[in-house]
């Protein structure tokens, strides 16, 4: 029998760092390009915020940028670029993602895809098949056109899907979907979180949610490359067990959120009516997972000598309604 060998990447020396140090204060910074966007989406937190009319200038932004780098105010590590449709603004974001080591640029994909190969991730945000995606968007034609521009993007792109009520039916659909599209690096998803303006017919119940996470985890195991969420993440976001994390959330401790005038947030991206108990957003889970100790010590045993922590159902053939 083979001998299992250990490997240590540099992922796993990253998450070591952050196991011993925590994440840096506002190293993870999330910036509201604009207040703009061309489309209206049924679960858009954006425009249920109160947001100011106001936004930076480019160079405005930029200047605060330095202002906040000569100060020492953040250590300019990892920075996700929102809106509103952050590439209305591509001025902006070409200037100030200089200043960050790592950049995202969370965008609808209904503009080009700027040549930037440079320290920028871009994941473009397809919430179902096309007819799903279009009901969602509140735009008939845009899944085409976001195909288009995923083919002709210059860089590859990650593909990020928010469930909700609406379009959960067809997760393993699109996920099978863009699989060996040549320009998809890899596939995340998320939960929908409710905000307090929005219907609630968006949210789902927290069955169902478990039950996409037994999903999620069966298309992990199948594609652990593609699909980029942890398995350790996605027990976190379990009924049972995403209220220790959202409770003492990582992000509204240990990162900060600007909105399109340099204002903070109170709480983080989603803004003061989202609704933190049934919190779906991926990124505090992920935080979690990488800081709390005694769950870093617990996962990293399970992957390393204990088989599969919990028993998955046989793989089927996914059935697409």
């Amino acid at each position: 029998m083979q001998k299992k060998r250990f490997k240590i990447s540099k992922y796993d020396l990253l998450k070591g760092y952050f196991f011993l140090f925590g994440f840096p204060k506002d190293g993870f910074v999330s910036i509201d390009v604009t207040n703009k966007c061309n489309l209206r989406c049924k679960h858009c937190y954006f425009f249920e915020q109160d947001v100011e009319e106001h936004e930076l200038k480019a160079d405005e932004w930029y200047e605060k940028l330095l202002e906040m780098k000569r100060k020492k105010t953040i250590p300019f590590l990892q920075c996700t670029w929102v809106g509103g449709e952050p590439l209305l603004r591509k001025d902006l974001i070409e200037k100030g993602r200089k200043l960050f080591k790592y950049n995202t640029i969370v965008t609808n994909g209904s503009f080009p895809i700027p040549d930037w190969k440079d320290n920028v991730n871009f994941y473009i945000s397809i919430d179902g098949d096309e007819e799903r995606h279009d009901l969602v968007r509140n735009k008939q034609g845009l899944y085409q056109k976001i195909k288009k521009t995923i083919t002709e993007s210059p860089v590859p792109v990650t593909v990020a899907f928010c469930i909700n009520n609406l379009n959960h039916h067809s997760v393993e659909k699109c996920f099978h979907e863009w699989r060996n599209h040549p320009n998809v690096k890899n596939f995340c998803f998320d939960f929908y979180t409710p905000i307090e303006t929005l219907s609630d017919d968006l949210a789902m119940s927290w069955e169902l949610r478990d039950s996409l996470v037994d999903r999620l985890s069966r298309l992990k195991e199948q594609y652990p490359d593609f699909l980029a969420i942890d398995l350790e993440v996605l027990e976190l976001m379990r009924s049972d067990r995403c209220r220790k994390v959202t409770d003492d959330c990582v992000f509204a401790r240990q990162a900060s959120a600007f909105d399109p005038s340099g204002i903070r947030k109170a709480k983080c991206m989603l803004g003061d009516k989202a609704d933190c108990d049934r919190c779906g957003c991926v990124v505090p889970f992920y935080m979690y997972s990488l800081t709390h100790k005694p769950t870093v010590i617990k996962n990293t045993l399970r992957k390393w000598f204990v088989k599969p922590f919990r028993k998955k159902a046989p793989l089927k053939e996914p059935v697409y309604p």
